[in-house]
């Protein structure tokens, strides 16, 4: 059989800037293996009878597409070989599928193909492994993770209600068995207006390996979560997204009661079931209250009497934005006192900062009241210790 070896080849562009490894690593054969970095080449020999694995850990962010690369680059004739990628959960490849958990694979073999690829994108940021396994025979081959075109998904992740609060127009995810089952996104919708949902498998496709099982669902009102069960969510219409059937859905629908309703995406594919997705939000949908942050940090946490402590408060969407202009109010208890209001805080940017004098030990916290673009949200408490 001729053997071929070709470019490495994303999507519709050939990845540049690859840097090359040194041919031989040592102590590779479990995780955590040999540390590699996105688009760095690897030239390397798995041998079923001497060296059956090898084993490496890239970084991997968020969002970010990337393809996982093989390629047979020796001149023989048998060889049968494996890539797979491990989630950052795993902690060995020795003893069974029980210590690992496979997200993607890809692989070559003497009678089929020299060289194969898988997409995948990450839905959390992580240290990610990469498993080289022969079982038949020998095989030298090359190896990258190689960041792609795609432009990275930067839409927060919210696992549960309330979610990300969308208006109409497009939001791009991604969900996966193994690391992100769930997103959950809030939406506005008015009585006796029509509102619809589209959902669109938006995953880069080749010749066998796009493994998804995505469903779909607008959530009443009255949700508390999607992780309990049913009881603490009623479902009002339901699509699902399939590798084999069907890669587009659509949810048509009229609300009896104006409020806030529930887009949740949940990926029930099981083993590799992975899903990048588009939802196009089209008729009355409008955009609900956001859901806000509420950091605090204290200069000191244990100061003499009368010492000055400054407080700061961040207020930031889940986009990471932060909000100026709000009032927020602070609150402090003394030890065994109820929380009482003490002040306010206002910004023009967005960092809202108070300066006191403690002559007590307590406790501080601040909160937002809400309105009609953000929900209330209250900050971590901090203590301050008077000695």
């Amino acid at each position: 059989m001729k053997v071929f070896a070709r470019a490495v080849v994303v999507g519709v562009a050939v990845v540049a800037s690859l840097t090359l490894a040194a041919p031989a690593f040592a102590n590779d054969n479990d995780i955590p293996g040999t540390t590699i970095t996105v688009n760095q080449v690897v030239n390397d020999v798995v041998d079923a009878s001497t060296d059956p694995s090898d084993v490496f850990t890239v970084h991997l962010t968020a969002g970010q597409e990337v393809a996982l690369d093989i390629v047979y680059t020796g001149a023989g004739v048998s060889y049968d070989c494996d890539a797979t990628l491990l989630s950052p959960s795993s902690s060995s490849v020795r003893w069974g599928d029980g210590y690992y958990r496979e997200l993607a694979s890809c692989g070559i073999n003497s009678m089929l193909w020299s060289e194969d690829q898988v997409f995948y994108v990450p839905a959390r940021t992580g240290n990610y492994h990469v498993w080289v396994n022969e079982d038949e025979a020998n095989c030298p081959y090359r190896l990258v993770v190689a960041r792609t075109p795609r432009a990275a998904i930067i839409t927060p992740d919210t696992n549960d209600i309330y979610g990300v609060a969308v208006g109409g127009g497009f939001v791009d995810g991604v969900v996966d068995h193994v690391m992100d089952r769930n997103d959950v996104y809030a939406v506005k919708l008015t009585a006796g207006k029509v509102a619809h949902f589209r959902i669109t498998w938006i995953g880069t496709d080749y010749h066998y390996y796009a493994t998804f099982l995505t469903v779909f669902k607008l959530l009443g009102p009255k949700s508390t979560s999607v992780r309990h069960g049913a009881r603490f969510y009623r479902s009002l219409a339901s699509e699902s997204l399939c590798d084999q059937i069907y890669h587009e859905r659509q949810i048509d629908y009229t609300p009896a009661v104006s409020g806030t309703y529930y887009l949740w995406i949940h990926e029930d594919a099981g083993l590799g079931g992975n899903c990048l997705y588009e939802i196009e939000l089209g008729g009355t949908v409008t955009k609900p209250p956001e859901t806000v942050r509420l950091s605090l940090t204290a200069t000191a946490k244990s100061v003499a009497r009368g010492t000055p402590v400054t407080l700061t408060t961040k207020m930031r969407t889940l986009w990471g934005n932060l909000v100026p202009n709000e009032t927020l109010t602070l609150t402090r208890c003394f030890p065994k006192r109820p929380w009482r209001s003490i002040g306010t805080l206002t910004s023009t940017t967005g960092e809202y900062s108070t300066t006191i004098t403690p002559s007590r030990t307590a406790s501080y916290h601040v909160r937002s009241s809400g309105n009609s673009s953000y929900r209330p949200a209250r900050s971590p408490i901090v203590r301050v210790v008077v000695q």
